[in-house]
């Protein structure tokens, strides 16, 4: 994980005004960037950059 960011709706699932079930511990992340360093044989959606 390179970069995260808590958002509004972070906030409201974790306020429980979003009617989803969250399983504590929960750790709340909606956008996160990163970077592929290593795909596993067969995966074919993403790629490591070179």
């Amino acid at each position: 994980m390179r970069a995260a960011s808590l958002n509004y709706r972070d906030l409201v699932v974790l306020s429980g005004l979003m009617p989803i079930e969250v399983k504590f511990p929960f750790i709340p992340l909606s956008d996160g960037a990163g970077e592929i360093v290593a795909v596993v044989q067969g995966v074919t959606r993403f790629q490591v950059r070179h």
